[in-house]
């Protein structure tokens, strides 16, 4: 099975507790390159940002309710890492700067 990403529109008092949970499936499973957690358009106006996943294998989708998966292509190019290997993240995203488009 190949890596998939995943979408969920969360409230931002609940990003916590899913980067909880979504951690401990990380660390049992050795902190793979091709798993990890991200957020991105962050909305202050409703207390609202994206959550998006990688998942080394689609049948670890069940463990996390409320994602939907997506096509890579609809991943942002700027993101906050929430979980992830570093250097994995950095292959892909770029730390959301003032003035970068």
């Amino acid at each position: 099975m190949s890596a998939i990403w995943a979408k969920r529109r969360v409230l931002l008092s609940e990003t916590g507790r899913l980067q909880d949970d979504f951690e401990e499936l990380f660390m049992s499973m050795n902190g793979p390159r091709t798993m990890m957690m991200i957020s991105a358009n962050r909305d202050c106006s409703d207390s609202s940002e994206d959550v998006f996943i990688q998942l080394p294998d689609a049948r670890l989708l069940g463990a996390l309710p409320g994602f939907e998966s997506i096509d890579e292509r609809e991943l942002p190019q700027q993101a906050s890492p929430l979980v992830a290997q570093q250097d994995a993240f950095e292959e892909r995203f770029w730390f959301p700067r003032a003035g970068r488009s």
